[in-house]
């Protein structure tokens, strides 16, 4: 009961383990994906506002280049220039006389400086010199941003400045520090250089992200997730524990049913000795005294009794050498059988006989075709094996059609092997069922224990051959015994569908 609940336990913890790393990697996944999506947007965005403000300086060039030609001439001192209507950063605009030329071009103004910048205004100038006088341009770069293409929103999570020779001012301060989402970090940052040789500021963004703005809703379903899939694995695992542990517990039940089988079989082959040899000592005895009665009338008798008595001892004897058979192999199954040089195709003929009656009442013709050498056999494993398959056909047969019924035993020789085939036209085997039939305790009838071609193929694997089974041709089943010449060594031989070897 301890370690029970000790295996729970563990089991519980290990699940728990498992589904922490596998949320971790997943939740991990999908952070970095949701941080390489808002880094991207974030270079996107300020890449545009790095093009809208070159834009902005652009234009300051040219509203002063402007300025500077239209500004009249015959005015002296210090002249307040108009502004162009449109542009809310432009503050004022002046001219101021310089004093004497000394050269440069006449058609057009030479923009050369910017005046340093106010900090705490955000105002800077713009100076140009044409024809004597200074054109200087008040800017208030704080208005720069008054346009719907700007990207960002002002209280939003991005700071924006402009630098230039060690000043600065801010364009965009962004939400206030209590306002932002609790753990934000300082996150992503952009600087860049404005497309202006005379406005050279230096662009700064920077916008604060972190765990505030993670996926949270997805980190959740990818926790759910992770939980079931874990679940459905140790679900999964137990069934396949479970279901080996069943699969154990019947191959410990056919082991046992097998081992009571056994010694079923040495208690009947021990109490069924005494009466067989009874019966077979009672029947030569009836045979001689019938035959000495004959011999003694001339020759005249109960000559049918005679044959019917032959068999019966011939039965009785057969039926001797196998429990004697089965007494040995209870009590030494290593031993295995004795092999000797055995007329196959007699053997069989001998069968067809012996079954000649029911085969007439249940009208099967059964054919013998072929001639072969002498196998190395037992020859009581060898007549027991070919009874069982001609039963089976007989029983198989009898599932079917009450006509066209028929066996056909033909035996064919290759070099160093004989193989027996045993076909019928009855229903035949299912498809899948070719391999299961050797199994123990496997049976297509209701009335079968399973045990008789189980113990067949282990009784031809014991004389060095192999039976299998198939489908017949066009319909039925077809089993081919194969055993080895009595002139080769046990060898395996070549099967076209073997089953698995027993021990």
């Amino acid at each position: 009961m301890v370690n029970a609940w000790l295996q729970r336990r563990r089991r519980h913890v290990l699940g728990w383990a498992v589904t922490a790393l596998l949320t971790a990697f997943v939740g991990l996944l999908l952070v970095r994906g949701d941080i390489a999506a808002r880094r991207e947007v974030f270079q996107a965005e300020a890449r545009s506002a790095h093009r809208l403000l070159s834009q902005r300086m652009a234009q300051h060039e040219a509203i002063l280049a402007t300025l500077a030609l239209n500004a009249p001439s015959e005015a002296a001192g210090t002249v307040e220039l108009p502004l162009p209507a449109g542009y809310p950063q432009l503050l004022s605009a002046q001219r101021v006389p310089l004093g004497p030329r000394t050269g440069g071009p006449s058609d057009a103004p030479s923009v050369y400086r910017v005046e340093p910048v106010d900090e705490s205004s955000g105002r800077y100038a713009l100076v140009t010199v044409h024809r004597g006088f200074v054109y200087r341009l008040v800017i208030d770069a704080r208005r720069l941003l008054q346009d719907d293409d700007w990207p960002w929103s002002p209280d939003g999570p991005v700071r924006v400045a402009l630098a230039l020779q060690g000043a600065g001012t801010l364009l965009q301060a962004g939400a206030e520090p209590a306002l932002r989402p609790a753990g934000l970090t300082e996150g992503f940052r952009f600087t860049q250089r404005l497309a202006s040789e005379s406005q050279a500021f230096e662009l700064r963004a920077q916008r604060w992200t972190g765990p505030a703005e993670w996926p949270w809703g997805w980190l959740a379903v990818a926790a759910v997730a992770s939980s079931v899939l874990v679940l459905l694995l140790f679900k999964a695992l137990a069934l396949r524990r479970e279901r080996e542990r069943a699969a154990e517990r019947e191959r410990l039940s056919k082991v046992a049913r097998l081992n009571t089988l056994g010694e079923l079989a040495a208690g009947m082959a021990h109490e069924l000795n005494q009466p067989l040899t009874a019966i077979l000592s009672g029947t030569q005895a009836a045979l001689r005294l019938l035959k000495e009665a004959q011999q003694e009338a001339g020759g005249e008798g109960p000559g049918q009794a005679l044959p019917a008595l032959e068999l019966a001892a011939a039965q009785a004897r057969r039926a001797a050498e196998v429990v004697a058979r089965l007494r040995g192999l209870v009590k030494s199954p290593a031993l295995g059988p004795v092999a000797a040089p055995v007329d196959l195709a007699a053997q069989v003929r001998g069968l067809l006989e012996v079954l000649a009656p029911d085969l007439r009442a249940r009208h099967i013709a059964a054919v013998l075709r072929g001639q072969v050498s002498p196998v190395r056999a037992d020859p009581v494993a060898l007549e027991q094996i070919l009874h069982n398959l001609l039963t089976n056909a007989m029983q198989a047969l009898e599932r079917g059609p009450a006509f066209d019924r028929s066996i056909t035993v033909t035996l064919q020789e290759r070099p160093g092997w004989v193989d027996c085939l045993v076909a019928d036209n009855g229903p035949g085997l299912p498809p899948d069922q070719p391999t299961k039939i050797f199994e123990p305790f496997f049976t297509t009838r209701d009335e079968g224990l399973g045990l008789g071609l189980s113990l067949c193929q282990t009784l031809a694997q014991a004389m060095g051959g192999q039976l299998s089974g198939e489908a017949g041709s066009p319909r039925g089943a077809l089993f081919r015994l194969s055993l080895p010449t009595n002139d080769t060594g046990t060898s395996e031989p070549r099967q076209k569908n073997p089953s698995p070897r027993r021990s």
